[in-house]
């Protein structure tokens, strides 16, 4: 099942984890004026400099899975950051994206004149998005006792363009990245999509990661939220999990200047 942007905001649509005998999270989406009793999230990713456009919703996370910046360049997390600082959440979530360059820092720090006359600092960049509210996460947190995790890895760049930030071989490299997603994860976090998942990218091919959705045969999380492909915008169900595509620019690099809304969805515990 899939859903357009706009029927996001028309339903309410339940969904339940089925894995017993382990007690299990229902992930519900909400309209944004839906009062329910769970943890509220509001999930974006892909804003590419957008930010600005966005009408954000009020919750508990605020969750964005990558690519707030286009050129990964110390000007843009500042004007993101100062965007972000003011939005009240009680929590804020960040895995990046590929375009967010800096805060890959080792590989950063070996590849950066490839991107940029000036070395931008990977630690004034995490600075700032730790002044703005934000926990940058490549591992786990819980929350009101619902487990989050979230990675920035994602499938490298095709050898015909630049290697970009977090990048990894397809195979064996992102098989062991996503083997370190715990069992009783929650809510899981990627830039990546999986493969087959909401993973139509601009270009009209589909990029998503195939060890990941292998992964998700044995964690089966409640949501899986990411970004990345930017017209798989959406949301999309398994018998077991609620797939959701926030991709915030419709284009790539935010290049049409057209948005999707965020996507709001709470988190029950039984």
């Amino acid at each position: 099942m899939e859903l357009e942007h706009f029927e996001l905001e028309k339903a309410i649509l339940a969904y339940r984890r089925r894995c017993p005998p382990k007690p299990c999270c229902k992930a519900v989406l909400c309209k944004t004026s839906a009062v329910r009793g769970g943890l509220r999230c509001v999930a974006i990713s892909d804003t590419h400099m957008l930010h600005d456009s966005l009408e954000m919703p009020a919750g508990d996370v605020l969750i964005h899975c990558g690519d707030f910046t286009n050129d990964g360049t110390l000007e843009e997390c500042r004007h993101f950051c100062s965007w972000a600082a003011a939005l009240r959440f009680r929590h804020k979530l960040l895995v990046c994206g590929n375009h967010d360059l800096p805060l890959d820092d080792e590989w950063y720090l070996e590849h950066w004149q490839e991107w940029h006359r000036e070395v931008q600092s990977p630690g004034e960049a995490r600075d700032m998005l730790e002044a703005a509210g934000f926990q940058v996460l490549h591992g786990a947190v819980r929350i009101d006792g619902v487990q989050f995790y979230g990675s920035p890895l994602q499938p490298r760049q095709p050898k015909n363009r630049p290697q970009m930030a977090f990048g990894r071989r397809r195979g064996q490299e992102l098989k062991e990245e996503w083997a370190k997603i715990p069992a009783d994860v929650d809510v899981l976090l990627t830039h990546t999509p999986p493969a087959q998942r909401l993973d139509l990218a601009s270009y009209e091919k589909r990029i998503g990661c195939e060890e990941l959705a292998k992964a998700l045969l044995r964690v089966a999380p409640a949501a899986h939220v990411f970004g990345h492909a930017h017209r798989g915008y959406g949301v999309q169900f398994s018998q077991k999990t609620c797939f959701i595509n926030a991709a915030t620019a419709c284009d790539r690099r935010g290049g049409d200047g057209e948005i999707n809304p965020p996507v709001v969805f709470e988190v029950v515990n039984p």
